[in-house]
């Protein structure tokens, strides 16, 4: 993944998350990303269709903080329970 995706020096790929193949789900799913610190942000799946060559910033993290975890949820699951289908 790393030689066909587009990473500047300091990036790299923390983690893979698999999605239902079937695109029908993906409006019911949230994506969990936890921090390093603890934090916690959820986003709709819907908002990383479509994103721009210069890429998204999903999250912003503090200086020494770093992406330990990330995972699909849905919303009557806030608490980042795996969906199952």
């Amino acid at each position: 993944m790393v030689n066909v995706s587009p990473f500047a020096a300091h990036e790299g790929l923390s983690t893979l998350m698999h999605l239902p193949e079937s695109e029908a789900y993906w409006e019911n799913l949230h994506i969990l990303f936890v921090t390093s610190s603890g934090n916690l942000r959820r986003n709709a799946l819907s908002d990383f269709q479509n994103i721009r060559s210069s890429g998204k910033i999903a999250m912003k993290l503090e200086e020494g903080e770093r992406l330990i975890a990330v995972q699909t949820c849905r919303e009557d699951h806030p608490e980042g329970a795996q969906h199952s289908l």
